[in-house]
């Protein structure tokens, strides 16, 4: 627990949008989250919608069992491993076996390189401001008109 509390500080979420959060982590359903905090569906819907929570709920869910990348890339390199060992074993493989999950681990690590490069592009991205400028010019438009 000592990771979602470090999510709680980091998300700053109030006691009620926790409550609601962790109810949905546990049930997926806004229908069961609701009737299990006797709250209505509606409410339990905004919670949701609500940035932080939205946030705090990506990142346990993100990293629970295998969607947690520690651990994913943790079992390819066991998958990398057992290939190692059946080849040394048997002394008979094909390197196009050990490349494909090579291959995938590459793209894998790539992809998430990727998505880390954009998520800091738009953390980091400042709002632009726009700055709109009306000319009026009334007295030609008063006279257009008593024309």
């Amino acid at each position: 627990m000592e990771i979602a509390a470090n999510h709680v500080q980091e998300a700053r979420l109030t006691c009620d949008q926790l409550h609601v959060a962790d109810t949905y982590l546990v049930t997926h359903d806004l229908l069961a989250t609701a009737t299990d905090l006797g709250m209505e569906v509606d409410e339990v819907e905004r919670v949701l919608a609500q940035k932080p929570v939205i946030r705090y709920i990506d990142r346990i869910f993100n990293e629970a069992g295998y969607r947690n990348k520690g651990k994913l890339f943790d079992l390819l390199d066991k998958i990398i491993e057992s290939k190692l060992e059946e080849a040394e074993e048997t002394e008979m493989y094909t390197d196009k076996d050990l490349l494909d999950v090579l291959a995938t681990l590459h793209k894998m690590k790539l992809a998430e390189m990727q998505l880390q490069i954009k998520l800091a592009e738009v953390e980091t991205k400042v709002p632009s401001t726009q700055i709109n400028v009306q000319n009026n010019n009334y007295s030609a438009l008063l006279e257009s008109l008593m024309k």
